[in-house]
């Protein structure tokens, strides 16, 4: 906005008073502008918080995921030792365990996580 220089002694006071009008009207427009803006980008922050707190909590939640099934894996292998040791093979309910143990190791590799 370029300032403007004027001189209100030269004038009649309708004339300064006019000016005056005109010039606080361009101000409120620029101040109008400017909070408009502000608006916006208070709005864009806003959204990119709300979309770091989904991420955290997608984090938090993945993490919990992968200490469950590291936990799972743990009680699978043990189960597998155990079975291996006995002379009876494994009942289904054990055979469905291992196979999910090969299905995570699988699931596991292919994540890059062993």
């Amino acid at each position: 906005m370029r300032r403007q220089e004027t001189d209100f002694g030269n004038k009649s006071d309708e004339e300064a008073f006019d000016e005056l009008v005109s010039l606080g009207t361009l101000y409120a427009s620029a101040i109008t502008s400017f909070s408009a803006r502000l608006q916006s980008k208070t709005r864009k922050i806003e959204e990119l918080n709300g979309k770091v707190e989904e991420l955290y909590r997608l984090n938090v939640e993945s993490k919990r995921r992968i200490a469950e099934l590291e936990q799972q894996k743990k009680s699978l292998k043990t189960l597998l030792t155990a079975s291996v040791r006995l002379p009876n093979p494994l009942d289904k309910e054990d055979m469905m365990m291992y196979e999910e143990l090969k299905h995570l190791n699988d699931e596991a590799k292919s994540l890059k996580f062993l």
